[in-house]
């Protein structure tokens, strides 16, 4: 694969996770590996897989959806 192509899929990949945890979209390309981090660090700090996740932020608002 291309660098280009796996920059748009981790750029695509990064705007979807901060639309799950109802985040602004929209930044800077720049910023994409450091919110890629960020993100991975929110997931795994979390203990719970991302089926249970999508359950809890689905039904419940904002805030309970950050307490977990």
């Amino acid at each position: 694969m291309s660098t280009e192509k796996v920059s748009q899929q981790l750029f695509l990949k990064v705007k979807e996770k901060l639309d799950y945890y109802c985040l602004p979209t929209s930044f800077p390309i720049e910023a994409t590996h450091l919110l890629s981090k960020l993100i991975n660090l929110i997931d795994s700090s979390s203990g719970k897989s991302e089926s249970e996740q999508m359950r809890v932020v689905g039904g419940d608002s904002l805030s309970n959806a950050l307490k977990h």
